[in-house]
């Protein structure tokens, strides 16, 4: 498909679109094409009627630009350019996030200073997705002690935030917060063949292809850091693990 720089004024918006744009919205597309550049062409028919990027047009004319880049989509049947209009925005509203990832991009984003007002989120979107409370950010997870076939009796071994356990001969063990302390672990990937695992669970941690590699579980939970560790004693005898410099 080519892309070509068509006259603004040319375009002719779709008069029965059912994809409504608030003013916000596009002051939000503004920007990002303020910052980002005009990276997603406008989609239109051979009669320069738009299909996909009406938000986009009214960004463009709201930025005053005099020519936007667009792709003509002759091949499409009347009906097929009505049904795509649809679906074009259906299906992207169908996509679903990763939170936990996605909290620690936009962190990643903040600690670079970038202004992630540009991403479209709002404050409290923001806010529900890092889920600040007193200035620590926690992301909501289901309960590993839903997934555990073990006791919850009280841990023989008490381990405690910032520890780091050794187990065997080269897994470690670092109890931290995965999206804020990244000091505390990072350095332990820093080579060939290693395996991180976020958030392990006991059976996952004891995963047969960690055998051959270098195994770095990064565990915020005090009590369930503390279960795993009983866990490898148990399969690897009480000598298998030991805090880090003891």
């Amino acid at each position: 498909m080519q892309v070509e720089n068509i006259d603004i004024n040319k375009l002719i918006p779709y008069v029965n679109n059912a994809r409504t744009h608030s003013e916000e919205q596009v002051v939000q597309i503004a920007s990002s094409i303020r910052e980002f550049g005009f990276n997603n062409p406008i989609l239109v028919d051979k009669e320069l009627s738009v299909i996909a990027g009406h938000g986009r047009l009214m960004a463009a004319r709201k930025l005053d630009l005099k020519t936007v880049p667009c792709i003509r989509l002759e091949h499409l049947t009347d009906t097929q350019r009505r049904a795509y209009i649809i679906a074009d925005n259906k299906l992207a509203m169908n996509a679903d996030w990763d939170i936990e990832l996605l909290g620690l991009e936009l962190i990643n984003l903040q600690n670079e200073d970038f202004d992630i007002d540009l991403l479209g989120f709002t404050e409290e979107e923001i806010n529900n997705i890092l889920n600040e409370e007193d200035g620590e950010i926690q992301v909501e997870k289901e309960s590993v002690l839903d997934k555990l076939d073990v006791s919850i009796d009280e841990p023989r071994n008490q381990i405690e935030k910032h520890d780091k356990w050794i187990l065997g001969d080269k897994h470690v063990l670092i109890c931290a917060d995965v999206l804020r302390e990244w000091p505390l672990w990072i350095k332990e990937l820093n080579q060939e063949d290693c395996l991180l695992l976020p958030y392990a669970g006991i059976y996952s941690a004891l995963a047969k292809k960690a055998k051959d590699f270098k195994l770095v579980i990064v565990q915020p939970d005090t009590y369930i850091a503390s279960l795993i560790i009983d866990r490898y004693q148990d399969i690897n005898g009480t000598h298998s693990v030991r805090k880090a410099n003891d």
